[in-house]
C-alpha cells in the first residue's frame, strides 16, 4: 500500500493488482482535497474503497468528482465500501455515476423498533441474486443472526436512486 496524499485531515492510499488498482480514501474529502497534487498508477479498472473515509462535504464532493473526471475518466471504476451518507449523494449529485462508474458495495442504515437500536449492514450487489429493480424492495428490511427486525432508516426511494443510474 503506497500513500499517494495526504493532508491533516485525509490520506489516500493506492494498491496495485495486475490490471487494476485499489484506492483508498481515509478521513475526510473535504476543499482541502486538492487533486492536482495526487499521483496515481492509472489502470483499466479502479475500485475506490470508502470503507474508512469518515466524512465528505459538499466542497468534498465537488473536488471527488473533479478529481474521477480528470484522473480517471477511461477507466472502469467501482466504488466500493460505501457509507449510506455517502451513497445518498451519489444518488443525487450529477457526475458519480456514470456508464464506467457503479456502486458495487455500500451500507444499508437500519432501525430497529424492538431493539431501539440502529446499525449499518454492508451489501455487495454481485451477491444479492437478483436484478437492480428488485434491490430495493429486498433491502427494505433486514433481520440480524438473532432474528431482530430492522426496517431501513431513510428515505429509501432516494437512497436507492443509484440503482437507476447504472
Amino acid at each position: 500500500m503506497k500513500e499517494v496524499l495526504k493532508t491533516n485531515k485525509l490520506s489516500l492510499y493506492q494498491v496495485e493488482e495486475q490490471d487494476q488498482l485499489v484506492l483508498i480514501f481515509k478521513g475526510v474529502i473535504d476543499e482541502d482535497f486538492i487533486i492536482s497534487e495526487i499521483l496515481i498508477n492509472k489502470k483499466t479498472n479502479i475500485h475506490v474503497d470508502f470503507d474508512k473515509l469518515e466524512q465528505i462535504n459538499s466542497c468534498g464532493i465537488r473536488q471527488l468528482i473533479s478529481f474521477m473526471s480528470k484522473y480517471l475518466e477511461d477507466t472502469n471504476i467501482s466504488y466500493i465500501n460505501c457509507p449510506s451518507y455517502l451513497v445518498y449523494q451519489m444518488s443525487l449529485v450529477a457526475g458519480f455515476i456514470a456508464p464506467n462508474r457503479k456502486i458495487k458495495s455500500f451500507y444499508v442504515p437500519y432501525y430497529s423498533d424492538e431493539k431501539d437500536s440502529d446499525t449499518m449492514v454492508k451489501f455487495d450487489l454481485s451477491s444479492l441474486g437478483c436484478g437492480p429493480s428488485e434491490v430495493q424492495s429486498k433491502l427494505s428490511k433486514y433481520k440480524d443472526g438473532d432474528g431482530h427486525s430492522y426496517e431501513f432508516d431513510g428515505f429509501i426511494d432516494k437512497f436507492f436512486q443509484f440503482l437507476k443510474l447504472q
